[in-house]
């Protein structure tokens, strides 16, 4: 009997909002867990300065238990604070930990899917073209090298729940795109033969989008979007990370979009509690979310209700 091949990403029908929790344990996933509510966890929740370490497994609570959780490599983080301290131990110089650590995290974790590491370019930390360049390509050496080591581990011991993990295109200017997804094809075609991987990813991200307009003639989302569907294979779906509210109304014009990610409640949360003058309590930021999530949902439902609100 063949053994099934290993898909790296156990996608939900339809559309998937997943809710952005800056926690790993406590009140906000408890919440999402009784609510059945699909979140993103960033690796950075897990890591501990001061030990400079991952947290024990012990201590990970309703994230592992209960959630329907995906797993992000903490790439602006990674760019944007520990890039403005220098050159890091971990991870292509630019993480705190390292890949071992972060598949070790992964296993511990057990998601229904993991960002690879990547190097985001926003404006706001990739500086110049140059630099936008240099953090493309690195993306694609931090893919190559962590299917090389998942499928390592995978094979030695069959046993772990590790999949392999979801490749994440960056760039800033659409042709950026296209060229990070042919690089991804390529390293996940060489280095997945012989595996017990899945020969194409079920699930890729879209970085870099959070920051980003959606209707700039240039470089805003849509048109990202339409280009990297241009060489998109079948049956390999999106995620995108960090998008606007307004977006997810017309997210209907992209089927290849499995899922979106948003933490965009937790800032207007914020901004609400300073305006109103109030505490920024956790039942305050509970509310905020489930409110912010109802009416993403039913603009997922209603196609064509976008609206530009900062924190909508």
């Amino acid at each position: 009997m063949n053994t099934p091949l290993i898909t790296n990403a156990w996608l939900d029908p339809g559309l998937t909002l997943r809710v952005g929790v800056p926690h790993f344990n406590g009140a906000l996933p408890a919440h999402c867990s009784e609510e059945d509510t699909p979140i993103m966890v960033s690796a950075g929740a897990y890591w501990r300065p001061k030990k400079q370490a991952f947290a024990e497994p012990t201590a990970f609570g309703w994230t592992t238990d209960h959630c329907n959780v995906a797993l992000d490599s903490a790439g602006f983080v990674a760019m944007k604070r520990w890039g403005e301290q220098g050159a890091q131990p971990g991870i292509g110089g630019v993480y705190p930990w390292s890949l071992n650590d972060y598949l070790s995290l992964v296993i511990d974790v057990m998601p229904r899917w993991w960002s690879q590491p990547d190097a985001c370019v926003e404006p706001g930390v990739a500086p110049d073209e140059a630099a936008v360049r240099h953090r493309c390509l690195l993306t694609t050496r931090m893919l190559e090298d962590t299917l090389i080591l998942s499928a390592a581990i995978a094979a030695q011991v069959p046993v772990l729940p590790l999949r392999p993990p979801v490749p994440v295109l960056q760039g800033w200017r659409p042709e950026q795109y296209r060229e990070s997804l042919m690089r991804a094809l390529d390293a996940w075609d060489r280095l997945t033969d012989g595996t017990n991987f899945e020969r194409q990813p079920t699930l890729i991200g879209i970085g870099s989008v959070c920051r980003r307009e959606l209707h700039h003639p240039q470089h805003g989302l849509w048109r990202v979007l339409d280009a990297v569907g241009k060489d998109l294979p079948k049956g390999i779906s999106l995620h995108l990370f960090g998008v606007k509210g307004e977006a997810i109304a017309d997210m209907h014009h992209y089927p290849m979009v499995a899922s979106v990610d948003s933490m965009a409640y937790d800032f207007g949360a914020r901004v609400e509690a300073r305006t109103k003058r109030i505490s920024n309590t956790m039942a305050h930021r509970i509310g905020h979310m489930d409110r912010w999530q109802e009416r993403q949902l039913k603009r997922m439902a209603i196609p064509g209700q976008g609206q530009c609100e900062l924190f909508a």
